[in-house]
């Protein structure tokens, strides 16, 4: 039988990485005692990867270490914020820019004035209720694509696209066999102006959160010509259960102007 260690509280490291670059060398005492919001299997697998978090201005480098669905952050700033402020904040704001930085805002108001961003305007906002067509006949922009499983490559997946004049809503995924399904995202951007993004913005409620204002919103973003992977959402801190993985119910595909965006170089 496998043996199971329950684990509460706040993550605790002893010989964490206290600077923010990457250090190839971090090993993991295996014998210390892991503290987390999570149940980690003693056999479970083991996965090392790195993100880059940007939070009230300060960016981020991350060495994490993953046991199955639980998260060892091996930058010990990040981690201490990530546990005492961003994980504490159920709206949490997660905006995934161009350069596939994972920026964090306390409300969707901070984050619309820090990013700049000022969506097109549309007269035909497509519902799509299970029956109404995800790919209109309309000149395609943009396309996002919703995948089951991690790596982007599962045959069951959830595709929507959008045009210049017309948007796309999704209020319940369950309708679709993928409420809280997502583990892996693409984002086209097929714009033809290098001044146009393509947004997806994914909601945690559905009906957008309405219903309940407080739950997570998660944008990504695609810039010209080019193509926004997410292939693994469990790498996508969040706030609660620790990531973005299987928890999206709703989502709306945009395009926003770029021309008040920060150049990017």
């Amino acid at each position: 039988m496998k043996n199971c260690l329950l684990l509460f509280g706040a993550f605790f490291f002893s010989g964490v990485l206290a600077s923010c670059s990457k250090d190839d060398n971090v090993e993991l005492d295996h014998s210390v005692k892991l503290e987390s919001r999570a149940v980690v299997e003693n056999n479970a697998d083991v996965e090392d990867y790195e993100i880059k978090a940007r939070y009230k201005g300060v960016l981020y480098d991350v060495p994490c270490r993953a046991y199955g669905d639980s998260i060892v952050y091996l930058n010990e700033e990040f981690s201490d914020v990530f546990m005492n402020e961003i994980s504490d904040n159920k709206s949490i704001v997660t905006y995934i820019d161009e350069d596939g930085v994972i920026n964090y805002y306390d409300s969707t108001e901070e984050m619309l004035l820090q990013q700049k961003i000022k969506f097109v305007e549309s007269t035909d906002i497509i519902v799509s209720d299970g029956v109404t067509p995800l790919v209109g006949d309309y000149e395609g922009a943009g396309k996002a694509i919703m995948y089951d499983d991690k790596g982007c490559n599962d045959s069951h997946n959830l595709p929507m696209t959008i045009g210049y004049d017309a948007m796309l809503d999704i209020p319940r995924y369950d309708v679709f066999g993928m409420n809280d399904k997502t583990s892996s995202i693409e984002l086209f951007s097929y714009v033809n102006d290098p001044n146009l993004r393509v947004v997806l913005i994914s909601f945690e409620n559905d009906t957008f959160n309405l219903s309940n204002p407080s739950k997570a919103v998660l944008y990504c973003v695609a810039k010209y010509g080019e193509v926004h992977r997410d292939v693994n959402l469990k790498h996508i801190p969040a706030h609660g259960r620790d990531s973005w993985n299987d928890r999206i119910s709703s989502s709306r595909l945009r395009i926003a102007t770029a021309d008040l965006f920060e150049p990017h170089h």
